[in-house]
C-alpha cells in the first residue's frame, strides 16, 4: 500500500468564480476549453459533469473533500485554485 501521499495539484470547486466575470475570453478559446475538458473526463473515467445540476455548497464542498483525502490516505494538499 502507498503511504505518505501529498497531492500538490488540487482544484476546490467554488460557488462563486469570482474573476469569470472579470475576463473577457474569446468564445472559440471557450468552446476549446469545453471540448478539452470532455475529452479529459472521458480518458480518465469521471462522471459527467453535468450530473450536479447545482453547486452544493461551499461548506459541503468542504466535506467532500475532507472524506475524499480521508478515504484516500492523503497526508497533505495543496488547493492551486478556487473555481
Amino acid at each position: 500500500m502507498i503511504e505518505n501521499v501529498i497531492d500538490i495539484h488540487e482544484h476546490f470547486p467554488v460557488k462563486h468564480e469570482p474573476f469569470r466575470e472579470h475576463r473577457k475570453v474569446n468564445p472559440k478559446v471557450l468552446a476549446y476549453q469545453q471540448l478539452l475538458r470532455k475529452k479529459w473526463r472521458e480518458n480518465f473515467k469521471f462522471e459527467d459533469e453535468h450530473t450536479e445540476t447545482d453547486h452544493p455548497g461551499n461548506e459541503k464542498q468542504s466535506e467532500r473533500w475532507q472524506e475524499e483525502l480521508k478515504t484516500n490516505r492523503i497526508q497533505k494538499n495543496v488547493f492551486v485554485t478556487g473555481g
